[in-house]
Formats: structure tokens, sequence, C-alpha cells
């Protein structure tokens, strides 16, 4: 019973076909049994009207002969009313007493009895009663016994016929109704096969689309919701976050390509996997000095960051949103892991950048009050404030230095189109002049310029800002070297056969203090500075800038140093020809 409750319990076409069973048979069992009462009413008709017209019969003829006792006339008329169809047995009595008795040779032995209705004579014979009377006194009568196998066969064939009709038409609605329950139910089964693919990520799948019926509208309007839903996977497969969605059951069903890139392959293998699986994968990442109390991923939550190692360092942020359904209940939860190491490592050089701009400003700042309070609350020999005087402006061009460069770096890096002003030409004035100024200014080294002798290419560059390049470097070349150094200016220009592009060099190399391969590495940073003493002037944002500008130009910085033997930088610039998008055209 269980087994063909359960087989009725998850099919449309098997419950249709139940519902059907259940309306249909009813109806041919009521049909049946109705055409049966009408065929048995019309046979018990004719069967009547046949008795009556045979006890008129009766009557006429035996009565007198009765009431006569012509014993051989009387047995005539039965004989000869014997040989009538379904007669099979006449009994005649005088008054009460049985006077004569006929029946054929096919009459069973049996006890008479009246019967009431034609079809209750369980043994095929019904059996009539004719009283006759003379002045309402009974003076005799005739027993009559009628064979009705005939009514019988004729309803049992009738019966048959019925029974095979109702089979026939059953089997034909079924049939019917099955095949229809089974378009049916393909068509619903394509629909449930789809959402479930489409469940697991698959949007490979057949609908029901052909006809205009409900179903096919279903299936049109189900592909416009796949279409949907294949967009917000698209938005969720391109978002640089990491998106993991957990079901009901705790199961992991879906892991996006920004997972992956962020925690390796190891994410690939976690779709089917329980929740706890990501956990430990977490917890096994973590960095545990930074984030000893964290335990399991709901402590995780509670941070607003943390650190990882996947192999490399990064700062993640964890966020889980619970999606519920319309009744309430939990449907599946969805975590975002957003990268934050960029922004964290932005936030950490901000701070670092304000704390050591505040403190670069305040050294010039404070001996400009300092040195300003002296001369507010003394009186001095004009000698000596002359020289405080001086290191008050020398302090002030320092501090205007600092702000000017300051202000410069945050235009470049902002990549304004107003920050370059482009021109076509060479720049063999604009690094003669350069190196004119800087030799005419300070005795301190020998400055030899050695061009080279080819003729000086065609580049695109910003006057101003490539001079500012070349005099940060070489006001660096003077300031580190020793004294009576040498400090050389010369250009190379490179053809490189691989890409094609042609470079142009403007090379500057000093006798100076050198660096070693550590402070090489930090080279551009702002505020770093190689003399960590402090006994070289300077804001340490030179080569900061100086690399900017050179980004600009969509060039680059060559470094080469070796400690106490001196440093080689080359600015390299593209040519003309060689066809590259200077970036200051922003």
């Amino acid at each position: 019973m269980r087994q063909l409750i359960s087989y009725f319990h998850g099919s449309f076409r098997n419950k249709l076909l139940a519902l059907i069973a259940l309306i249909f048979i009813p109806f041919l069992l009521v049909l049946f049994l109705t055409s049966q009462k009408i065929m048995t009413a019309s046979l018990s008709k004719q069967f009547y009207t046949h008795t009556e017209n045979l006890s008129e019969v009766i009557r006429t003829s035996i009565k007198p002969l009765i009431l006569t006792d012509n014993l051989v006339a009387i047995d005539e008329v039965t004989r000869s009313l014997l040989q009538l169809q379904d007669v099979a047995f006449i009994r005649v009595f005088s008054y009460d007493q049985a006077i004569l008795e006929v029946h054929r040779d096919t009459y069973p032995q049996r006890q008479f009895q009246l019967d009431k209705q034609l079809l209750a004579a369980t043994d095929g014979y019904y059996d009539v009663e004719y009283i006759f009377q003379v002045e309402n006194t009974a003076v005799g009568k005739v027993q009559v016994s009628f064979s009705i196998n005939q009514q019988r066969a004729l309803l049992m064939d009738a019966n048959q016929k019925l029974v095979m009709t109702a089979v026939v038409m059953t089997s034909i609605g079924l049939l019917l109704t099955w095949l229809l329950a089974e378009q049916v139910s393909n068509k619903i089964r394509l629909l449930e096969h789809a959402s479930n693919r489409i469940a697991r990520g698959d949007a490979r799948v057949t609908l029901p689309l052909d006809g205009h019926d409900e179903i096919a509208r279903t299936g049109r309007a189900f592909k416009n919701m796949m279409h949907q839903i294949k967009e917000k996977y698209e938005a969720l497969n391109l978002s640089p976050d990491g998106i993991l969605i957990v079901s009901a059951q705790h199961l992991i069903t879906y892991t996006n390509p920004a997972l992956h890139a962020m925690f390796g392959s190891h994410v690939k293998h976690l779709i089917g996997q329980t929740l706890n699986e990501f956990e430990q994968l977490l917890l096994r990442t973590i960095d545990k000095k930074s984030h000893e109390a964290v335990e399991s991923l709901e402590d995780l939550l509670q941070l607003t960051e943390f650190r990882v190692h996947l192999p490399d360092f990064k700062v993640l942020k964890c966020i889980k949103k619970r999606v519920n359904t319309n009744a309430g209940d939990a449907f599946s939860e969805v975590f975002y892991l957003r990268d934050i190491t960029h922004e964290s490592e932005i936030d950490r050089m901000k701070s670092e950048f304000l704390t050591t701009a505040a403190h670069e400003l305040r050294t010039p700042l404070a001996s400009v009050m300092g040195y300003s309070e002296l001369l507010m609350v003394n009186e001095y020999p004009e000698e000596k404030t002359k020289f405080v005087a001086d290191t008050i402006n020398r302090q002030a061009q320092n501090l205007k230095h600092l702000v000017d460069d300051l202000l410069d770096i945050a235009k470049i890096e902002a990549r304004s189109n107003a920050v370059l002003e482009l021109n076509h030409g060479n720049v063999q004035q604009l690094v003669k002049d350069c190196c004119d100024y800087i030799a005419a200014t300070s005795s301190h080294c020998e400055l030899i310029f050695e061009p080279d002798n080819c003729a000086w290419p065609i580049i695109e560059f910003d006057e101003h800002k490539l001079e500012q390049a070349v005099m940060n470097i070489l006001s660096n070349a003077y300031k580190y070297s020793k004294q009576n150094g040498i400090v050389i200016v010369d250009t190379v220009v490179i053809n490189q056969e691989i890409d094609g592009l042609s470079w142009f060099g403007i090379r500057i190399t000093d006798q100076g203090i050198g660096m070693n391969q550590t402070q090489l590495s930090r080279v551009g940073e702002k505020f770093y500075r190689a003399d960590n003493a402090g006994s070289v002037p300077g804001t340490g944002l030179g080569m900061a800038l100086t690399c900017e500008i050179l980004a600009l130009h969509s060039g680059h910085l060559d470094i080469t140093s070796q400690p106490n033997q001196g440093t080689q930088v080359t600015l390299w610039i593209p040519t003309f020809e060689a066809d590259i998008k200077v970036r200051g055209y922003g």
C-alpha cells in the first residue's frame, strides 16, 4: 500500500491517471447498472406481456373443462399449451386437488414456487399460478412454469457487451489520459531539469517552447528568466570581489572566478562541500600573529579586516548576507570577500606620507619661527642680524621648495591633461643650459658635458618639466659628490631591433658616496634620502618627482650605483619616431 501511495504521490502523470480513474470508473459502473436495469425491465415487460396473453388462453380453454371434469379435453389442451415457447410445466387443479400434470422432458425435479420478479428465479424457471373463480369461489387453478433461460442468455449477452464496452471505453480513456499526461509531464520534467541545471550554474538547457498552451508560455517565460539569471551570474563572475554561496543545507553551491584567483585552485573543489571546509581554509591561511583570538568563521565576520597568506600577503574583508524565502525561512547565505590590500596599503602610505610631510615641513618652519623670535626679542649687531635674516630666508626657501615639490607631485599623480605642455624638437640646448647653470652656481665639482656626436633625435617633451628632472639629477650628483669630484653628462641613443623602438638617454655620472642595493630599491619613494645623517640638504622628493615626470613622458629611469664609487643615472625618453603616445596628453 505504501508503495502504491508513493507511486502516485510524486508524479503529475500518475496523479492525473488516478483522478481520471476515480471519476471514469464509477461513472461507467453507474452507466452499466442503469443500462442493466433498463434492459431487465424491458425483458421483464416483454415476458409479462407474453404470460398475460397466455393467461387469457388458459382461462378461456381450461376453466370450462375443469367445471365439466373433462380430463381428456384438459389433457389435450395442456399438451398443446406445452408446445408453446418457454412453457415447460403445467399442473391443473380442480379445487385444491391436482388432476393433471404435464411437463417437458428437460424439466427437472423441482419445487414449484411463485416468483415475484423474473430474474429472482435462480434455477432458470419462472412459476405463475392462474386461479379460476365462480362467484368469488375458487373452483380450480393452473400452475405454469416458464423457462427463462433465453431471457437470461439475452441478459448475460447484453451484460457482457456492456462490460466489454465499459472496459474498452475505460482503456481508451485512460490511454488518452496517459498520452496527454505524459506529454504534459515531459514538458514539466524539461522545466524541472532546466531549473536544476541552472541552479548548478549550467545554462545549456532545453525548454518546451513550441505551441501556444500554458506550458509553452511558461517555457518562454522561464527562458526569459533564465537569461536574466545568466546576466546576474555574469555579473557575479565579473565581480572583483570573491563570492561564495551556501545553501540552507550548509553546502557550497557557487564560487566565482575572483574567489578562485584570491585563494587559488583549492576553492574550485569546494562546490558541493560543507561550509566548514571553507572555514578551515580561511583559518589555515589567516595570519596567526595578527589574529590570535580568531577560532571560527564567525570570529572573522566580526573583524573589519583580516590578514591572510595565500601565499602572498593580503588584507581581506568578509561580509555575510542571508537570503530568506517569502515565509522568512533561510534559503541561502552569500559571503563576500573583498581584497582591500591595495586600499590598506594606500591608507598606510598616506599616513606615513602625512607624518613625514608634517615632519619635513616642521623642520624649516621651526627654524623660521625660532630665528624670527630671536629678532623680535633681541637686538643684534648688523652682521649677526643679517646672518639670522639669511637663515630665515634660506629656511623659507626650503619650505617653499618643499611645498612646490609636493604640489608638483600631486598634480602629476593626478594625471591632469594640463600637466604637460609638449613640444617637438631636440633637447640639446636644454641639457647645455642645465649644465651651464649648475657649473656657474657651484664650484664644488668639475662638470664635463660630452654629448653623443650623432645628431640629437627629435623627442616630444615638456621643456619646464624635463628641465626640472635633469636639474634634480644634476643637483643630486653635485650634492652627493666629494670636493673636486667629477660629474659627467653625456647622451646616448639606442635602437632596439626586437620591438623597433628608439630611445634617447641623458646620462649623468658622478663619483659621490653611491648607494647599496637596499637604498637603490627605495629610490623614488617620497621623502626617502640615502643620506640618513642629514648632512646633505634636500627634501627627499626630487627623485620621486623625476620618476613621475619621466612616466608622463612614457620614459623611465635607470640607476646603477656602488657604495663609495659613485652613481650613474640615465633618463630615457622615446624618440618621436618610436610612435609612443606620451601620457601627458591625457
